[in-house]
């Protein structure tokens, strides 16, 4: 089986450079958006986390 090969024209090119550009920025705001959230996170009553705010009520 045999493909000819034509040399893209302007509008091809055009196309192809918008679509990832477009692709390139969907995976940019879905990787920042991500980390964020992963930065965002308060961490959980582990080994080591020392409270900021004090006692509680009816602790001590």
């Amino acid at each position: 089986m045999r493909y000819l090969r034509n040399r893209p024209n302007r509008s091809e090119t055009l196309c192809a450079a918008v679509m990832a550009s477009g692709l390139a920025a969907g995976v940019g705001l879905v990787a920042f958006y991500l980390t964020r959230i992963f930065l965002a996170r308060e961490p959980t009553g582990g080994v080591g986390v020392e409270r900021l705010d004090g006692p509680q009520a009816g602790e001590r």
